[in-house]
Parts: structure tokens; C-alpha cells; sequence
């Protein structure tokens, strides 16, 4: 999974990726979006966003 970190328009998939679209993509295409557009885009890490999203409720109670 990639997460967009500026707006760009994807070319193979004719779609706007806005900043903090996160989108599935296979292997190949994932590096290629890495090395093409490394200003654009970083690897979603899921496990880091969960959490992060724990830390915020812990911290609201």
C-alpha cells in the first residue's frame, strides 16, 4: 500500500491521487511509483497508523 504525500495525477490509473490517499498496488508498481515519484509517495505502513490512532484515544480519556 502506498500513501500519496502530494497530489499527483496517475497516469495508468487515470485518477488524481491527493495527499493522503492511501491505495493498494502490486509489487512492480508500487516501485515504480517509489522511484518515479519519491516526492509524491511512501509506503503506508499500517501497523505504525494503528497505532498512532491508539496513542490519541489514550490520550483523550
Amino acid at each position: 500500500m502506498l500513501e500519496t504525500i502530494q497530489d499527483f495525477f496517475d497516469l495508468k490509473e487515470n485518477v488524481v491521487r491527493h495527499v493522503g490517499d492511501i491505495f493498494e498496488v502490486d509489487d512492480d508498481r508500487k516501485n515504480e511509483l517509489m522511484k518515479k515519484l519519491p516526492d509524491f509517495v511512501k509506503e503506508y505502513d499500517l501497523v505504525a497508523s494503528e497505532n498512532l490512532n491508539e496513542d490519541v484515544v489514550a490520550e483523550d480519556e
